[in-house]
C-alpha cells in the first residue's frame, strides 16, 4: 500500500547508512556515504519499487487501501504514479541521510529502531483497518462489502510472501557486503 511503502523506504534507506557505520567515521567517509547511498537507490530501483508500482496498476484498490481514491484504476489519477515514485525515492534518500547522520555519531541501534519502526507502521496500518488493507477489489467492491480477502487469492498471497522473502534476503546480503567493506573485511 502506498501509505506503508513510504515509511518502509525511509527505514530501509537509513539501514543502508548503518551498514557503513565504520566507514562513515573514517577518513573515507565521503566514499562510503556515496557507496551506500548508491546501493540504497539501486536496491530500491531494481529490486523493490516494482511491486508497489505493479500493485498500483494491477490491484489499485489494495495498493491504495481503498482510501481517498474512489475510481477503479490509476489511469483516473495521472499524477499518482509520478507523485508516488517521487515521494518514495525522496523518502528513501531522506532516510539514508538521517541514518548516516545517526550512524556517524555511533548510534546505529537508533537506525535499526527507525527501520523496524517503518515495519511497525506497516503492521499497525493493516491491523487497525484490516478490511481496508487486506482486501482485493475496487473501491465500489470495498464500499459494498463484496471485496474479497487477500488470502482467498493464493497467487496474490504467494506474490506478497515471495516478494517479502526476496526483500529480506537481498537486503541482508547487501547490508553484510557493505558492512564488510566498511569495516575493512572485504
Amino acid at each position: 500500500m502506498v501509505q506503508i511503502d513510504i515509511p518502509v523506504a525511509f527505514g530501509t534507506g537509513s539501514l543502508f547508512a548503518a551498514a557503513v557505520e565504520h566507514g562513515l567515521r573514517s577518513g573515507r567517509a565521503g566514499y562510503f556515504y556515496q557507496r551506500a547511498l548508491a546501493a540504497s537507490l539501486l536496491f530500491q530501483a531494481l529490486l523493490v519499487v516494482w511491486l508497489p508500482v505493479y500493485l498500483l496498476i494491477a490491484q489499485f484498490g489494495f495498493q491504495t487501501s481503498h482510501m481517498w481514491w474512489t475510481s477503479d484504476s490509476i489511469i483516473d489519477y495521472p499524477w499518482l504514479l509520478p507523485g508516488f515514485l517521487t515521494l518514495y525515492f525522496l523518502s528513501n534518500i531522506a532516510g539514508f541521510h538521517v541514518g548516516a547522520w545517526i550512524a556517524q555519531r555511533g548510534r546505529t541501534r537508533l537506525v535499526w529502531l527507525i527501520f523496524f519502526g517503518g515495519f511497525a507502521f506497516f503492521a499497525m496500518w493493516m491491523a487497525v483497518q484490516p478490511y481496508r488493507t487486506l482486501t482485493l477489489g475496487t473501491y465500489r467492491d470495498w464500499q459494498s462489502g463484496t471485496a474479497r480477502w487477500i488470502w482467498t487469492d493464493a497467487g496474490f498471497v504467494a506474490l506478497l510472501v515471495g516478494d517479502m522473502t526476496f526483500f529480506f534476503i537481498a537486503l541482508t546480503w547487501i547490508y553484510r557486503k557493505l558492512q564488510r567493506e566498511s569495516s575493512g573485511r572485504v
